[in-house]
């Protein structure tokens, strides 16, 4: 059975590298669970989740799983979420309010996830507060591609703003 999401690839001929259970691929960057971003995955299709929560979780990111919207505000209420990777088809609310809801409330980067690929759908996603719009079709290496980005952008609009010295 195949995902939606292409699974990482490893290099043709390359012998596997060993790895210990529960400890990250060699070259991965290992940082600490209590510095790491969180990321909060939310969709209904479990595989999603699993494969997203593992990529990530390799990746030295703290990731979470939610299924719908009261997952979605049962974690957020848990504690900080750094960031949400959203699919817009879920069960109750969709992924548009979700993301209106959390753009609303707070400075979270979301990155939507999802199979629907129209332009009116990036369009309205954008407008609705997202910071990026992806296929689950692509690489898991392209998700993570904008992953910093966001979490960058998302800080940013965390941050107190200067106000310029109007003396100079």
């Amino acid at each position: 059975s195949s995902s939606p999401i292409d699974r990482p690839e490893t290099s043709a001929g390359a012998p596997p590298s060993p790895q210990l259970p529960g400890c990250p691929p060699y070259g991965t960057l290992f940082v600490p669970m209590s510095t790491a971003e969180h990321i909060l995955v939310v969709d209904d299709q479990a595989e999603i989740c699993e494969v997203v929560q593992q990529y990530l979780s390799n990746e030295g990111y703290r990731v979470s799983v939610a299924n719908d919207g009261a997952g979605l505000r049962r974690i957020m209420a848990q504690g900080p979420v750094d960031l949400v990777i959203l699919d817009l088809m879920l069960p109750g609310e969709d992924g548009l309010t979700l993301a209106r809801m959390l753009r609303e409330e707070s400075n979270v980067g979301i990155i939507i996830l999802t199979g629907r690929g129209e332009t009116v759908d990036r369009i309205i996603g954008v407008e609705m507060g997202a910071d990026d719009y992806l296929p689950k079709h692509i690489p898991l290496r392209a998700l993570l591609a904008r992953v910093p980005s966001v979490l960058r952008r998302a800080s940013d609009r965390a941050a107190p703003r200067e106000k310029p010295n109007s003396d100079a």
